[in-house]
C-alpha cells in the first residue's frame, strides 16, 4: 500500500497527455523535449511544498549556500499567474531562512514583473549586457548563428540598446545582475571574435577556434 501511495503521488507530479498504464511516456516536456519533464506544480501541493523546502534547505546551516540560480524560471507552471504566486512563496521561504541569499533567474525578455522585490532579486543579463556587447564588438549574435556586420562598432545603437534595456530593470536588480560575455548555453565569446556563423553545421567544431581575435576578447573582458 505504501508503494502504491508513492506511485500515485509521483504521478501527480507530471501532466500526462494520454491515459496509459503502466508504460506511459506521454508526459508533458519542457518546450516539447521528453528528456525534460515539465512538473505539474498546479496539480500537486506536495510537489510545491517539496521544492520550497529544497530552496530553504541549502541556504540554511550547515550548507549556507549563497543563493539560487533558477533555470528558465519564467517557465515554471502552466500560467504566468501561478508562476508569480509560486516565486513569491519561494522567495519568502528562502529569505526567512537566509536573508542574504540571492535569487538569480535565467530570463530572456522583460523581467520587470518578477523584479518588484517580492520574487527574484535579479537576472542573468542577456538583453542588457551579453547581447548588446556581443553585437557591438563582434557583429554576430551570442549563438554565432547570425551576422550583422553593420552593428559592429555602431556606438549609437549600442548606447541606445543599453539605455533601453537597463531602463526596464529595477535599479537594485540592475546593480547585481549577472553580466556575462558567454556561458554554457551560447557560443564562447572568444569564438564569436572570429565573426563566423554556422560553424558547427558547415565547417565543423574545429572552426570554433579558427581566426579568433584576442584583442576583441580583451576589450570585452575590460
Amino acid at each position: 500500500m505504501l508503494i502504491f501511495q508513492r506511485i500515485v503521488r509521483t504521478i501527480l507530479y507530471f501532466k500526462f497527455l494520454e491515459d496509459r498504464w503502466p508504460d506511459n511516456n506521454s508526459f508533458e516536456g519542457w518546450w516539447g523535449f521528453d528528456t525534460l519533464p515539465k512538473l505539474n506544480y498546479e496539480g500537486s501541493k506536495e510537489l510545491c511544498d517539496y521544492i520550497i523546502e529544497v530552496g530553504k534547505k541549502w541556504v540554511s546551516p550547515p550548507y549556507n549556500v549563497d543563493g539560487w540560480r533558477l533555470d528558465v524560471a519564467a517557465d515554471l507552471g502552466h500560467s504566468q499567474e501561478f508562476n508569480h504566486e509560486f516565486w513569491k512563496k519561494f522567495r519568502k521561504a528562502v529569505k526567512e531562512a537566509n536573508p542574504e541569499a540571492i535569487i538569480l533567474a535565467e530570463h530572456y525578455g522583460d523581467a520587470n514583473s518578477w523584479l518588484q522585490g517580492d520574487q527574484w532579486d535579479t537576472i542573468m543579463n542577456y538583453d542588457g549586457f551579453m547581447d548588446p556587447v556581443t553585437w557591438f564588438l563582434t557583429g554576430v549574435d551570442k549563438h554565432s548563428d547570425n551576422s550583422n556586420p553593420g552593428m559592429r562598432g555602431d556606438a549609437g545603437t549600442f548606447k541606445l540598446t543599453m539605455q533601453y534595456q537597463m531602463s526596464r530593470m529595477q535599479n537594485q536588480s540592475l546593480l547585481v545582475a549577472m553580466n556575462e560575455l558567454s556561458n554554457h548555453d551560447h557560443s564562447r565569446f572568444l569564438t564569436r571574435t572570429n565573426r563566423m556563423v554556422g560553424r558547427v553545421g558547415t565547417a565543423g567544431t574545429a572552426a570554433a577556434s579558427q581566426d579568433i581575435d584576442e584583442a576583441i576578447f580583451k576589450q570585452g573582458v575590460v
